[in-house]
């Protein structure tokens, strides 16, 4: 507590005398966060979502935090006692607030393979325990405010806490991936890594090479950009909406991206190169490229930002991005009256483009106990949906859910954490992927999402059935 006092009294002290220069202010409130621990690191990436409420460029600073984490000195006797591991690389190459990971060598029946190391801090537990009680004793102090009660809740703040204590056992994120791995299964696309051993503080897993999405957006140009982004969304409707099971935390950072030869450029990619074509042996030495339908041979897969600049510039039409998806730890699952209230809301919104049936299935997923004006939500939320469904342009996210947050403080309707927590994570998505791509339009993915996968989706076929029963 007074470690905690020490650095966040003068800080709230200082904001009035920082209000000219508040860039400086909300520099040094994102470090404080960053020094004090993983529950307030969490609270800060929180924070970066809520636009409407500590502004844009506040919430794009805090998003750094995704980017900086505490890092420790790494145990590696205790490591290298893990059966199979034989070598791991003392400098993390990624760190988070929960644990940080480090490459390593796994040796499975004599075949070694690069592995993903992924250690937890030493104490989180108890640290997060800690404070996770100051968070929660704060609140009870602050409760009253008015400001706070626009912003949070007693039961936000303890699922917050649920959340935070489930991704200390490392056991459940590794549970997490292998589900993630058997939903997408089928999608040569979209990856995630193998779990190859893990107990509640460490997790061994494949290791996959990539580029982080941030790095690489100097280094694309528009059409590779537009798929990139097109296919995360994809990845995140199909994840919420198909299979009711969703990553909690898909920022930038848990992305990598690959770019690898198309499925058919694979099979011909071994006789492009002329001099690999036993026929030609005959003709004594000759260059590949002399003859109009020789190529030659193609890397299978381009991992770094220059070979990927390099290998779509030169054969832009041969590769498709990929992506790889990491830090499994938080999830979303819906129960089962929440999963079809969300269904009947896709089909509301993509099929029949009806606002107020939009806007009274939103409010199902509301807490309505103590809601002063029900109405005006029912009144301005069919407008703001309208808007947006015919706007051709591609909308500012950030200002759809200024504008959201706004109906419902003044209507006084309090969103179910979870079905929150799958709209700021769409948001969250969208936001960064119109600041990389504004080309996309997430309407067409919807429809992809639909056409690909919901066909025979039974949840979505009951739902069709009653839809045309009724009419």
């Amino acid at each position: 507590c007074i470690r905690l006092a020490a650095f966040f009294i003068p800080l709230l002290i200082s904001y009035p005398f920082f209000k000219p220069c508040k860039i400086v202010w909300y520099k040094w409130f994102k470090w404080t966060l960053s020094r004090n621990g993983a529950c307030f690191i969490k609270l800060g990436q929180w924070l970066a979502t809520q636009t409407s409420i500590v502004g844009k460029d506040f919430a794009r600073i805090l998003c750094d935090l995704h980017d900086s984490a505490y890092v420790h000195i790494m145990d590696e006797k205790a490591i290298l006692g893990i059966k199979g591991l034989i070598n791991v690389a003392v400098k993390p190459i990624g760190a988070g607030c929960i644990a940080q990971v480090h490459k390593g060598v796994w040796n499975a029946d004599g075949v070694l393979q690069e592995v993903a190391v992924k250690i937890r801090h030493p104490k989180v537990y108890e640290n997060v325990v800690c404070d996770l009680t100051i968070i929660y004793e704060a609140f009870k102090i602050l409760e009253k405010l008015p400001i706070i009660q626009s912003i949070l809740r007693k039961e936000q703040i303890l699922v917050f806490g649920k959340s935070m204590m489930e991704q200390i056992d490392l056991r459940n994120e590794a549970a997490h991936m292998n589900i993630f791995r058997e939903n997408f299964r089928k999608e040569r696309d979209v990856s995630f890594p193998r779990i190859l051993y893990c107990d509640e503080s460490t997790i061994v897993e494949s290791f996959e090479p990539g580029t982080s999405l941030m790095q690489l957006k100097e280094h694309l140009d528009e059409e590779a950009k537009e798929k990139i982004v097109f296919k995360t969304l994809k990845a995140f409707i199909k994840m919420s909406i198909v299979d009711n099971f969703t990553h909690g935390d898909l920022h930038p950072g848990n992305i990598l991206i690959r770019f690898q030869l198309k499925r058919a450029n694979k099979f011909w990619n071994r006789f492009w190169d002329v001099k690999s074509i036993p026929f030609f042996d005959f003709c004594g030495e000759m260059d590949a490229m002399s003859l109009p339908f020789a190529k030659p041979r193609l890397k299978e897969t381009l991992e770094s930002p220059k070979e990927i600049e390099t290998g779509l510039e030169k054969y832009p039409k041969d590769y498709e991005p990929c992506l790889v998806i990491l830090d499994t730890g938080l999830v979303t699952r819906l129960e089962q009256e929440q999963y079809t209230n969300l269904l009947l809301l896709f089909y509301s919104l993509i099929l029949e483009k009806n606002s107020e049936n939009a806007a009274n299935l939103i409010l199902r997923q509301a807490h309505q106990g103590d809601c002063p004006n029900i109405s005006h939500f029912l009144v301005e939320m069919p407008i703001l949906i309208d808007r947006h469904l015919r706007n051709g342009a591609v909308p500012d996210m950030t200002d759809i859910l200024g504008e959201v947050v706004s109906i419902v403080r003044k209507s006084g309707v309090v969103l179910d954490d979870k079905f929150l927590g799958l709209l700021i994570g769409y948001l969250v998505l969208q936001w960064v992927g119109t600041d990389i791509a504004r080309g996309v339009d997430v309407k067409d993915v919807a429809r992809s999402v639909h056409d690909e996968y919901l066909c025979n989706h039974k949840p979505w076929i009951k739902i069709i059935e009653e839809k045309y029963s009724q009419k």
